[in-house]
């Protein structure tokens, strides 16, 4: 019998790929056969599933959001109330994350000069603040609904954003206890903590 292939699967796995050259070389410097080679594939295997070069890029930037959102959904799985830890999830506290982020920022950069690439952003983040908020909603003991959700939402992504930044320009000063401190910090200052809770463990806040 002929192997079934999950396409979807397979979609994600180069998509994957991309990232890491992404994140390697830059947006510039990126190309099919490059990718393809990181997959251990045919530049034809490629454009099997994606039909041009800017097709795969955005299927890197949504894999690189996705990605972030579903470790945020596995913690909250594996901790139903630990909100906190949760939100820590999206910092770059190990490779993997941190390499997301270099993609994300190589995205960014591009979105100046794109609206295709700005839309995608756009919808990404839509879906990462409904997860922002309900954290927020949890930390803070209060409805999901509350008067003020977007607004406190829009500023605590903003700061995560600045620590990323901060740790990919300069991870060694910048290392994962560094970053979770800082959060924890803003998140006590903002009156959002309530249920911060004592800092994770390192095993804790490295996911597996």
């Amino acid at each position: 019998m002929p192997k079934t292939v999950d396409h979807d699967l397979r979609r994600e796995q180069l998509a994957a790929r991309a990232c890491e050259v992404i994140a390697e070389l830059g947006l510039d410097k990126v190309s099919l056969v490059k990718i393809a080679r990181a997959a251990g594939v045919t530049t034809g295997a490629l454009t099997h599933y994606f039909p041009d070069k800017n097709t795969l890029l955005l299927a890197a930037l949504r894999f690189a959001m996705k990605s972030m959102s579903a470790r945020i959904e596995q913690r909250l799985s594996i901790y139903p109330k630990d909100y906190f830890l949760a939100l820590c999830e999206a910092l770059p506290i190990n490779p993997i994350a941190a390499r997301e982020s270099v993609v994300r920022y190589h995205f960014w950069a591009r979105s100046l000069r794109d609206p295709t690439v700005r839309k995608v952003q756009a919808a990404e983040h839509a879906a990462w603040l409904d997860q922002v908020k309900t954290c927020i909603a949890g930390l803070s003991g209060q409805s999901s609904h509350f008067s003020k959700e977007k607004m406190e939402a829009e500023d605590l992504i903003a700061f995560i954003n600045g620590i990323a930044q901060r740790a990919v320009l300069e991870p060694k000063a910048w290392p994962a206890r560094q970053q979770i401190a800082s959060l924890r910090r803003h998140i006590i200052r903002a009156g959002l903590d309530g249920k911060a809770g004592p800092q994770p463990s390192k095993r804790q806040a490295t996911p597996p």
